[in-house]
């Protein structure tokens, strides 16, 4: 069952604060001017890419007396595909993987109690060197221009979800952008994972991943994904697939601008882009430097945040995210108006957070939350949001016919080179800075807010 819901967004003339400088600083005498304020103190030093340095790190690595010897090709897909999947010239044929994919027998199979792959190690291995070679050629910052984008938020290794999105517009033509969070405490990250490299090797022009806070090293290595692979590859092969996806999930976009009016990201935006589009040139898929780091970790990990402060001083409008990490920070209303003018945006598309909804409005219509997965928390609906070129918006929401909680709530606690987990995660925390009353939710209905 799935409604829809139509919304258009507004001029960004009425919602624009006043006039301001692009100052680092505060000047002198208290002016209005906002400020950025500094990095996160040893930043660039908490974070790494290198999956091999946590399996090391956290003493994670294979068992000194694991002795079981894996075939890595072990291969079993017969049992619900009706075509073949690799050629005859021992190639992989995406296209007949998507569609077998999408076959009831598949999408609603159930792991077997013993370890049997439907796919085999050493295919999945080339499916991830595909898609890793297809996205390294795809800029960090995603520009795109379509007529029909459908946005889809955090799928979670929930599989019967991602086919019920792609099922929608999979033929029409219109374009998909997954904003991230394809893994972990879902059951089938692996499932998806293969499908979503299957989409967007068949339709390389019409599918986009980006990059969501669980397609880092950090996050995935303790919230399911890397278990789910030594369930079903064993104890060196479900490794070896675990660094081969991080490895895949390196070479993801960070964020997309689309049709020149949104930005599309999982968690949101930094206040280092109150510098305005020069800051889009530091936005990179392997950050270096603090500043790449602090705008990489404030894309993924940022959350709105409901509070009105009465100064544009960079601690009130984007306080310190207490709930994910301290190096991401939060955004209230004015600090999001504040930097969506200073990019040139009228709308902030993101995911990352569960709500009841499926979707949620922040900021009146400057900025949609958009969850793509059922049942994550309290039985929620998931949503999927559709754009239009004309600025036009509408909603599809999913409501959740399974009973059955697929996952445990939001206790995501990143892991830090230190070696612990980061001490300002706390669990749960309030959507979108809204009221503790969980009765008091926001919603779209003919275009107005409520």
């Amino acid at each position: 069952e799935q409604e829809s819901n139509n919304s258009t967004l507004p001029s960004t003339e009425n919602l624009s604060p006043s006039e301001t400088n692009n100052g680092e600083h505060r000047a002198p005498g208290g002016s209005d001017e906002p400020t950025y304020g500094p990095l996160p103190t040893n930043i660039e030093r908490n974070w790494s890419l290198d999956p091999s340095f946590y399996l090391e790190m956290y003493k994670k690595d294979v068992p000194d007396e694991y002795s079981e010897e894996e075939n890595p090709n072990d291969h079993y897909p017969e049992n619900f595909f009706e075509k073949a999947i690799i050629d005859e010239n021992g190639e992989t044929d995406y296209t007949a993987v998507t569609y077998n994919s999408m076959r009831k027998a598949f999408v609603e199979r159930k792991k077997e109690s013993s370890r049997k792959p439907v796919f085999s190690q050493n295919f999945l291995m080339k499916c991830l060197r595909d898609g890793k070679a297809h996205c390294h050629s795809q800029n960090a910052l995603l520009k795109l221009n379509r007529k029909k984008t459908r946005l889809v938020g955090d799928i979670h290794g929930n599989f019967d979800d991602l086919i019920r999105h792609v099922s929608l517009g999979l033929a029409d033509g219109s374009t998909f952008v997954f904003m991230g969070d394809y893994v972990d405490r879902g059951k089938r990250s692996i499932d998806v994972l293969i499908f979503l490299i299957s989409l967007i090797m068949m339709k390389n022009q019409q599918v986009y991943l980006l990059r969501g806070n669980h397609e880092l090293p950090s996050i995935n290595i303790d919230n399911g994904f890397l278990t789910e692979c030594i369930k079903e590859y064993g104890e060196r092969g479900g490794r070896e697939v675990w660094k081969a996806a991080n490895e895949f999930f390196a070479e993801l976009p960070v964020a997309c601008v689309l049709n020149e009016k949104m930005f599309v990201a999982h968690g949101g935006i930094s206040r280092l882009m109150l510098k305005g589009k020069e800051v889009f040139d530091s936005i990179k898929k392997r950050p270096t430097t603090a500043y790449e780091w602090k705008l990489f970790i404030d894309i993924l990990w940022s959350d709105p945040d409901g509070s009105l402060p009465m100064s544009r001083d960079y601690k009130l409008l984007f306080p310190v995210n207490k709930n994910r990490t301290k190096d991401a920070d939060r955004y209230t209303s004015f600090g999001l108006i504040e930097v969506l003018d200073k990019i040139g945006m009228e709308c902030l598309v993101r995911a990352h957070q569960v709500v009841t909804h499926g979707y949620e409005p922040f900021c009146a219509t400057r900025c949609f939350t958009s969850y793509g997965s059922t049942n994550n928390s309290k039985n929620n609906n998931a949503a999927q949001t559709i754009v239009y070129d004309d600025s036009r918006v509408e909603f599809i929401r999913f409501k959740n016919l399974n009973k059955e909680m697929k996952c445990e709530e939001d206790t995501t606690k990143p892991r830090t080179s230190k070696g612990s987990k980061s001490k300002h995660t706390k669990k749960g925390g309030r959507k979108n800075g809204q009221s503790k009353n969980p009765k008091r939710s926001t919603s779209l209905e003919n275009g107005k807010t409520r």
